[in-house]
C-alpha cells in the first residue's frame, strides 16, 4: 500500500491524510481527525507531510481536543481543517 504514496510511512493516519490531500479538488475542504503527535513528530515522513499540507493547502484551523474526547481511543487528537489550492499563510 505504501508504494501508492509519495511520502513513505507505516503510519496509517499519515497515509490517509496524503490520500485526502491528493483527492481533494482545488477549493475542496476537509476536516481530518489525527493524533496530536502529528504536529510534533520529527521523523522525515511527518516533516514531509506537514510541509506538503502547508504548501498545497490552506490549513486554517487546528483544533486541539482534550484527552478523553473519544472514549476508549486512548490518544489525544487534533482536528485539521484545510482547503486545497492555496498555501498556508503565516499569521
Amino acid at each position: 500500500m505504501q508504494q501508492n504514496f509519495p511520502i513513505k510511512t507505516g503510519e496509517t493516519a499519515s497515509l490517509f491524510l496524503q490520500h485526502f490531500i491528493k483527492i481533494l479538488k482545488a477549493g475542496g475542504k476537509a476536516g481530518v481527525i489525527i493524533k496530536n503527535t502529528f504536529l510534533s513528530n520529527t521523523d522525515n515522513a511527518s516533516i514531509a507531510l506537514r510541509k506538503e499540507l502547508l504548501t498545497n493547502c490552506n490549513l486554517h484551523t487546528v483544533l486541539d481536543l482534550p484527552g478523553g474526547t473519544f472514549t476508549g481511543a486512548g490518544v489525544k487528537t487534533v482536528v485539521l481543517f484545510f482547503e486545497k489550492g492555496n498555501s498556508t499563510k503565516k499569521t
